[in-house]
Parts: structure tokens; sequence; C-alpha cells
């Protein structure tokens, strides 16, 4: 149970790093080529799709040995999937407008 409760920590330090990051630097700096920033967020997308698997796992133990809030490793993975989502998109938003 000790282990499992370090794994979520650092499921939970890993997401905090990644919604940190996707509120600095090139995301949020309008002069940054789309296309580049878009590449990044692909990068960003793998390591979530990562976590998900981790979160969806710990919070499943949590359930089965009745310990701690199985959905607050979801939580926080649900809200850095939105924040990513609002910036890929914007991304693409910019994207397509610089095609256009």
């Amino acid at each position: 149970i000790d282990t499992l409760d370090k794994s979520i920590a650092t499921l939970n330090e890993e997401l905090l790093s990644i919604l940190a990051s996707l509120h600095s630097g090139d995301y949020m700096d309008p002069t940054q080529d789309p296309k580049a920033v878009l590449e990044k967020l692909d990068s960003v997308r793998e390591e979530l799709d990562t976590i998900s698997e981790k979160a969806e796992t710990y919070a499943e133990w949590q359930r089965v040995f009745k310990i701690g809030d199985g959905e607050q490793s979801l939580t926080s993975f649900k809200d850095t999937n939105t924040q990513y989502e609002m910036k890929r998109e914007i991304w693409q938003r910019l994207d397509t407008w610089n095609e256009s």
C-alpha cells in the first residue's frame, strides 16, 4: 500500500510538471511556429497516454484494496488532459490560420 501511495504521488508530480510546462515556454509564445509546437504537443500526448494507463491502474488498485480515493489520480489526469486539449486546439487553429 505504501508503494501504491508513492506511485500515485510520483504520477501526480509528473502531471503537475506537464501542466506547468503547458503554461510556459513555447506553448505560451505566439511567435513560435505552430507546426513545431504541435509536434511538441504530440510528445506530450504520448506522455499523457502512458500516465492515463498508470492512473487507471492505480485507481483500480485503490478500489480493490479499499484505500484512498480511487478518483484522485484520475482527476489530476483529467485536469491536465483538459489543459492539453485546450493548448492543442489553440495551436491547431493558429496553424490553420497561418495556412489560409
